[in-house]
């Protein structure tokens, strides 16, 4: 009896007191999904009922978007091209031409323990003087020396994942070795090249930082417009009790539409140049018998531009109609 006193007294508690609350909080709900479903049908008539300057609006954000979305494909593409150029990246030891070989055999193997990731190569004189007459053609010229004036050689690829200053500080490690006359480190394209690629971000960000802001400022100048085409309309819904909420919601939803077409406008331009340039990249990279296949943007980067021009609406409509809106109230109320 008592168990089942406490079971109804348990259940009575979880039940609301008062069910009106159940019933308010579910029409608020119905209200505010309501609410939303008119501010997209009012933001999709709007478009509609002025398609040419519609039209023009996203193909303005779409080229707003595309030259920052373009400049990103090309540090993409320079990022690929720059890692099959570092991986060239090499490390020439010349050693002391009075320096044996069996001295040099031995240093050869002391480095190779050392630093097991390098794996040196030795290069005798002999065959340092053979490479060197089959490119430089000179072989009659160099038959008449005395003696082989070339010294032996330690030769290495540096890893691409290390540094400039890391393969710099290598460098300068082996070249205080006492059997090492003078280390060659093929800094010099390396330093050019990452220099090059932080000029290139620096210039991507600040391109896109631009251009954001002419998309809020076009966004923000669409809006304005369209707040004041329908200025009687918000008058007369304020008198009828609307909030500001209320009013604001179709501009914002516009203002997010003009922002997602031109974000997926600036995706299908930035796709149509890759696709354009893509032809004659590739025959120009087989005749220099090359793999490199320009690479445009992928599914999520597409998506994350149409993202951004989304937001970019969203905030330029809410600058401009927060500001409308305000306006509109205080004469209002002053009347």
């Amino acid at each position: 009896m008592a168990s089942s006193r406490t079971s109804r007294a348990s259940r009575a508690s979880r039940t609301p007191a008062n069910p009106l609350e159940r019933r308010s909080l579910r029409d608020a709900l119905q209200s505010w999904f309501w609410q939303c479903r008119r501010g997209w049908r009012a933001s999709v008539r709007e478009l509609c009922h002025r398609p040419t300057g519609s039209l023009l609006t996203c193909l303005v954000i779409g080229v707003a978007l595309a030259l920052p979305g373009n400049a990103y494909v090309f540090l993409k593409n320079l990022e690929q091209v720059f890692s099959g150029w570092e991986q060239s990246t090499g490390l020439t030891l010349f050693l002391r031409t009075d320096l044996g070989a069996e001295a040099a055999a031995e240093l050869s193997e002391r480095l190779g323990r050392e630093y097991p990731e390098l794996g040196f190569q030795l290069i005798s004189p002999e065959q340092a003087l053979e490479e060197f007459q089959a490119l430089a053609g000179v072989g009659e010229t160099l038959e008449l020396l005395e003696e082989n004036p070339l010294p032996a050689l330690l030769e290495t690829r540096l890893p691409p994942s290390g540094g400039v200053a890391d393969h710099r500080r290598l460098a300068q490690e082996l070249q205080n070795l006492p059997e090492v006359d003078y280390a060659r480190y093929e800094r010099g394209w390396r330093e050019r090249l990452e220099q090059l690629h932080k000029v290139a971000r620096r210039l991507t960000g600040a391109l896109l930082g631009v251009l954001s802001l002419v998309v809020l400022l076009i966004v923000g100048n669409t809006i304005r417009l369209g707040v004041y085409a329908r200025l009687e309309e918000l008058e007369i819904s304020l008198l009828f009790g609307a909030d500001g909420a209320f009013m604001r919601r179709p501009f914002l939803y516009s203002g997010m539409l003009y922002g997602i077409l031109g974000g997926l406008l600036a995706w299908l331009l930035t796709s149509i140049l890759v696709g354009a340039l893509n032809g004659p990249l590739t025959e120009l990279a087989e005749l220099q018998a090359s793999d490199f296949r320009l690479r445009g943007l992928q599914f999520h980067e597409g998506l994350g531009i149409t993202a951004l021009g989304a937001a970019l609406g969203t905030i330029g409509a809410t600058l401009s109609v927060h500001r409308q809106v305000q306006e509109i109230e205080k004469r209002e109320l002053s009347k």
